[in-house]
C-alpha cells in the first residue's frame, strides 16, 4: 500500500565549525514509493523562537547535508522525507548548537532616500532579520551628504530603520550609504546610493507651445523640452488643459514621461478651442504656459431642421427647412433628391442642387397627384455633406377627418336609425358600420355607407337586447373608430327615443 514515508531518525551533529555543521540521519520507511528528496529544517530560540525555516534539500538517497550557518545563532534542526505522495512528518529536533558571534557579514538592502516635505528627506531600508546581527549591539550606521558639493559626510546610528534628515533645500539629490553594525564590528563597506529631498511644484513653464488641427476632431499640441532647473522634482509628464469657446468647463489630458507633444481628441468640429500646458512632478502640476486658440477643421453637418412639405396644387409642392443645428462649418448650401415609393419597386433618384445657404425651400411641379414621393434635404459646407432630412408626402388633397359631425341614433324594438351631417362638399366619404353582442368580443362588419346617405337603419334585430355598435371612417393611417356605444332596442310597445330621430327612419 503506497503511502507517505515516515519521518527519518537518528538525527546527528558532526564535524562543528564556527559557521557550519555536518547533519546526519537514517531513512524511515518509504512505505512503498521512493524517496526523492529530504528537507532540512532550522528554528532558533532568540529572534523566532518556534518557528521552522527551510535551510536546504538534499537527494533522496542522501543521509547527511552539510550546512552552512549564520553566526550568533542558538540553531537545531529536522528532517523531512519526500515521496510521490508528499512530505513525511519532521524528524525530532537534533541538540542544539550555538555559533560564536562576528561582525555583520552583509548590509540593509532596498536603501531609499524620498522627502515628505520640500525641507526634508526621509531614508528608509529594508530591516535585516535578526538571523543576520551576527552579534549583540546591532544597529544601523547610516550616512549621508549632498552630491557634488564636496562636504563631509553627516552619520547617525539607530536601531530603527528610518532616518528623517531636515532643514534641506528642495529636491536635492544626496548621497546615502547604510550599514550594518554590532558590537564586534561593521558590515563590508556600503555602495553609495542616490536620494532627494522632498518635492516642490514645479516652477518651470512650458515654452514655445504650438498647436496643429489635425482633422475636425483631433488637436496637436506640441512645446520645448523643459530644463531640470525649475522642475522641483521628478519630473512625470505634462497636463494638457483645453476648453472650447463659450464653455465654462476644462477638460485635461494627461501624458507621462519628458515627452514634447501630445493629441487632444474627441473634439467638436469647427470649433475654438484654447489649449495650456503644465509640467507635471510628483508633487503636482506647474503654472500654466501661455495660451494658444486653434480652431479644429470642418466636420460632417447635421441634417438640416425642421423639414417640412406645404401642398400648392394637385401637381405642385414645396418643401421648406431650417439650418442644421450643427454646421460643423461654413454652409455652402443644400442637396434636395426624391424620388416615387410604390409598393412594388422605388424609382431612381432625382438630384437639385441649391449653392446659396439662404435658400431654405424647394418648389417641385409636374407632380403626380396620385404618388406619393419621399424626399432627402442634405446640408452642404465646404468639405462634407450631411446625412439627409427625410420626409415623405404628395399633392393629394389632404382626408378631412372625421368625414361627418353630429351623429345620433334612434332605436325600435325591430332597428336602429343612425342619423349624420356630412362635411359640406364631401360626396365620397366612406362609413363602415360594426356590430358585436354582449355576448361576443368579436366585431363584425355589416354595412360599408356613403357618408353623404347622412342615414342608416340597422335592420332584423331582436327587441329587448343590448347591441354594442361603432362607426369607422378612414383617416391616412386606415380606419379609425369616430363613434361608439351600446345600443338597447326595447320591447314592443315600449319606444325610446336617443338623441333624435327623423321620419324618414321611422318610416323604413
Amino acid at each position: 500500500m503506497l503511502d507517505l514515508p515516515e519521518p527519518p531518525y537518528n538525527l546527528e551533529l558532526a564535524t562543528f565549525q564556527d559557521t557550519s555543521v555536518t547533519l546526519s540521519w537514517t531513512p524511515g520507511n518509504d512505505n512503498n514509493s521512493p524517496i526523492g528528496e529530504f528537507i532540512i529544517e532550522f528554528e532558533e530560540d532568540n529572534f523566532e523562537p518556534g518557528i521552522w525555516h527551510e535551510l536546504k534539500r538534499v537527494g533522496g538517497t542522501e543521509n547527511s547535508a552539510y550546512l552552512d550557518l549564520s553566526p550568533y545563532v542558538n540553531y537545531q534542526f529536522r528532517v523531512i522525507a519526500v515521496n510521490e505522495l508528499g512530505p513525511s512528518n519532521g524528524s525530532k529536533p537534533s541538540d542544539r548548537i550555538r555559533t560564536p558571534e562576528a561582525a555583520p557579514l552583509n548590509n540593509p538592502i532596498d536603501v531609499r532616500g524620498e522627502g515628505t516635505k520640500p525641507n526634508n528627506m526621509k531614508i528608509t531600508w529594508k530591516p535585516m532579520r535578526g538571523i543576520e546581527w551576527n552579534g549583540p549591539g546591532f544597529a544601523y550606521l547610516v550616512k549621508w551628504r549632498r552630491q557634488k558639493q564636496n562636504e563631509e559626510w553627516k552619520e547617525k546610528i539607530l536601531t530603527e530603520p528610518y532616518v528623517f534628515v531636515e532643514d534641506t533645500n528642495t529636491f536635492v539629490p544626496y548621497d546615502i550609504k547604510v550599514q550594518a553594525v554590532n558590537e564586534l564590528g561593521e558590515g563590508p563597506e556600503p555602495k553609495a546610493v542616490t536620494g532627494y529631498s522632498g518635492e516642490d511644484y514645479p516652477q518651470s513653464i512650458p515654452e514655445n507651445v504650438g498647436l496643429e488641427a489635425v482633422n475636425d476632431s483631433t488637436i496637436k499640441v506640441a512645446w520645448l523640452p523643459v530644463q531640470k532647473e525649475g522642475l522641483n522634482g521628478h519630473l512625470k509628464g505634462f497636463v494638457v488643459q483645453y476648453a472650447a469657446q463659450n464653455e465654462r468647463h476644462t477638460h485635461k489630458i494627461t501624458v507621462y514621461g519628458n515627452v514634447t507633444h501630445a493629441n487632444i481628441n474627441s473634439l467638436k468640429p469647427f470649433t475654438n478651442y484654447s489649449v495650456t500646458v503644465h509640467v507635471l512632478n510628483g508633487k503636482g502640476e506647474g503654472s500654466e504656459s501661455e495660451t494658444k486658440t486653434i480652431r479644429t477643421e470642418e466636420g460632417v453637418p447635421s441634417p438640416p431642421s425642421g423639414l417640412r412639405i406645404e401642398r400648392l396644387s394637385d401637381t405642385s409642392l414645396a418643401l421648406f427647412w431650417g439650418p442644421p443645428e450643427h454646421p460643423n462649418g461654413i454652409l455652402t448650401g443644400y442637396k434636395i433628391s426624391h424620388h416615387l415609393v410604390n409598393k412594388d419597386h422605388t424609382d431612381s433618384f432625382v438630384l437639385q442642387t441649391i449653392n446659396d445657404p439662404t435658400q431654405q425651400n424647394w418648389t417641385f411641379h409636374n407632380m403626380s397627384a396620385k404618388d406619393t414621393y419621399k424626399f432627402y434635404v442634405y446640408a452642404k459646407n465646404s468639405v462634407k455633406e450631411s446625412l439627409p432630412a427625410k420626409i415623405e408626402g404628395s399633392t393629394m388633397k389632404e382626408l378631412e377627418f372625421p368625414p361627418v359631425l353630429n351623429i345620433t341614433v334612434f332605436s325600435t324594438e325591430k332597428y336602429i336609425c343612425f342619423k349624420w351631417r356630412p362635411l359640406d362638399g364631401l360626396r365620397n366619404g366612406e362609413i363602415r358600420v360594426q356590430i358585436k353582442n354582449k355576448s361576443n368580443d368579436q366585431w363584425y362588419l355589416h354595412a360599408i355607407v356613403n357618408a353623404s346617405d347622412a342615414e342608416y337603419k340597422l335592420l332584423e334585430l331582436k327587441s329587448g337586447q343590448n347591441y354594442h355598435i361603432r362607426l369607422l371612417a378612414l383617416n391616412y393611417s386606415g380606419f379609425e373608430e369616430i363613434w361608439i356605444n351600446e345600443v338597447h332596442t326595447p320591447l314592443a310597445l315600449d319606444v325610446s327615443h336617443k338623441g333624435f330621430a327623423t321620419e324618414g327612419c321611422l318610416l323604413g
